[in-house]
C-alpha cells in the first residue's frame, strides 16, 4: 500500500495528522507531499522537518524516528507513491540525475553528528549549492 502524507496542510485545515511512526512500523510506504501553495509552501525541507517534530511530539519521544526513513519518504518513497520508482526518487544507473547539492560547510549543517537528522531538521533553501535536473547544472 502507498499514501501520501501532507502533514503541514492536514495541520492547516485542521484535518488531523497521522500517526506516521505506526504506518512506518506496520510497514506502509508514504511519500510526504507539500499539497498546494493555497495551504502551505512547497518547501520540502520544512515538510521534513515539521513531520519529524510532529513524530517525536506525537510519540514524547526524541528517538522514536530515524530521520532516514522522512528522507526516504520525501524522495524514493514519493516516487514510489507515483509510481516513477524507476526513474526517479534516488540516484542509480538509469535514472534521471535530478538532486540538489547541499553546503555541508554552512553553519547549520557544518557541525552536525548525524547529517541526516540534520538535512531533515535544520537544513533549507539557503543551503543549497548546487542544483541538477537530468544531469544538467541548473543553478
Amino acid at each position: 500500500m502507498h499514501a501520501v502524507s501532507c502533514p503541514r496542510t492536514n495541520s492547516i485545515l485542521g484535518d488531523g495528522l497521522p500517526d506516521l511512526k505506526n504506518w512506518i512500523d506496520v510497514g506502509i510506504e508514504f511519500g510526504l507531499g507539500t499539497d498546494n501553495m493555497m495551504a502551505s509552501s512547497p518547501d520540502m525541507f520544512r515538510e521534513m522537518e515539521y513531520t519529524s517534530r510532529v513524530i517525536r511530539g506525537m510519540n514524547r519521544d526524541a528517538g522514536s524516528i530515524d530521520s532516514r526513513k522522512i528522507l526516504i519518504a520525501a524522495t524514493l518513497q514519493g516516487a514510489r507513491t507515483l509510481k516513477l520508482e524507476k526513474d526517479l526518487g534516488s540516484l542509480s544507473p538509469g535514472k534521471f540525475a535530478s538532486f540538489i547539492v547541499l553546503n555541508t560547510q554552512d553553519m547549520n549543517l557544518r557541525y552536525s553528528q548525524d547529517m541526516f537528522s540534520a538535512i531533515v531538521n535544520r537544513a533549507g533553501v539557503q543551503d543549497i549549492n548546487s542544483i541538477y535536473i537530468e544531469g544538467e547544472k541548473y543553478k
